[in-house]
């Protein structure tokens, strides 16, 4: 199926900011994780068209990624040598991720919708919070 123009803007905004997740970790740098999270992300943002992609969203991938990948290899993700994990190792990690990425942003979808409900609520609710613990400073 041929892409929709806003379906390749979504896919070219992760295409610019993955590279740019965590770019002082070698393995978030490494192609195949790159694919990965692109897919993961693509696939995500067409099922939720009223946040979309919005950057900041693949920083949320990272934590489950290295979880995900340690567990599987039996050790810390970030000296694994990626050629070594089978295919099928890597395509596991990846449903993982998509799914748990889907959960948490289920209970935080609202942060990234139009005008931002759910921080406006957080912001509210941090300033009742000032107000009653320290008044001056509010």
């Amino acid at each position: 199926h041929e892409r929709t123009e806003h379906e390749q803007g979504i896919l070219r905004q992760i295409m610019v900011d993955v590279p740019r997740t965590n770019p002082d970790v070698p393995l978030f740098q490494h192609h195949m994780v790159q694919k990965l999270m692109q897919r993961i992300l693509y696939i995500w943002a067409l099922r939720h068209p009223a946040s979309g992609y919005v950057q900041g969203i693949n920083d949320l991938v990272t934590p489950f990624f290295v979880v995900f990948l340690s567990e599987r290899v039996g050790g810390d993700a970030n000296h694994v040598d990626l050629a070594t994990v089978p295919k099928e190792t890597l395509e596991e990690v990846e449903a993982d991720c998509y799914w748990c990425m889907s959960r948490l942003m289920d209970s935080i979808h609202d942060h990234y919708t139009f005008a931002q409900p759910g921080i406006q609520r957080m912001v509210f609710k941090m300033k009742e919070l000032v107000h009653r613990v320290d008044g001056p400073l509010y």
